[in-house]
């Protein structure tokens, strides 16, 4: 995040703390969030240039944000409808990170990382899968395909 120009930090920060895709980030408008902005909703995206529904028909869906990110959220200027600033198009942010990860001597990822890190860290913390996925939006099924390995735990077998 110290290699992040200011104007793409709480944004990054969102992304990691929510686990949402990058378009429901920049999608993310005011009226998205409650008036202490200790809780957020997501119903859609910004993609293409154009506010959109949810990927792949998914519902709106409603969580807490931490109370210091929340403190964050409510110093932020609001000159545009949309939180993080006026939204920019992906592939613009995608150079931004590029540069942002070169400065901070971090190897290449694509953005979506920020997602996939917080499922892993969620399961390692020993979250539930329904309460991830009530955060991210992504169904049972696509949890436990893409993200099994991570709640494996040393298996002892009773003995008879």
């Amino acid at each position: 995040l110290k290699a992040a120009p200011f104007q793409y930090r709480s944004f990054i920060k969102f992304l990691f703390i929510s686990g949402c895709r990058i378009g429901e980030g920049l999608g993310l408008q005011w009226n998205d969030l409650s008036g202490d902005c200790s809780t957020v909703t997501i119903s859609r995206q910004w993609t293409q240039g154009k506010i959109k529904p949810l990927k792949k028909g998914g519902k709106p869906r409603t969580f807490s944000l931490p109370l210091a990110f929340s403190l964050e959220i409510q110093s932020l200027p609001r000159d545009s409808d949309f939180v993080f600033g006026t939204p920019i198009e992906t592939e613009t942010f995608r150079l931004a990170w590029i540069k942002i990860l070169e400065e901070a001597n971090v190897r290449y990822r694509k953005p979506y990382s920020c997602r996939h890190t917080f499922v892993c860290h969620r399961l390692q913390e020993g979250w539930k899968p329904t309460q991830i996925v009530q955060v991210t939006g992504h169904s049972l099924e696509t949890m436990f395909t893409y993200y099994a390995s991570y709640i494996a735990e040393e298996i002892h077998l009773p003995d008879l």
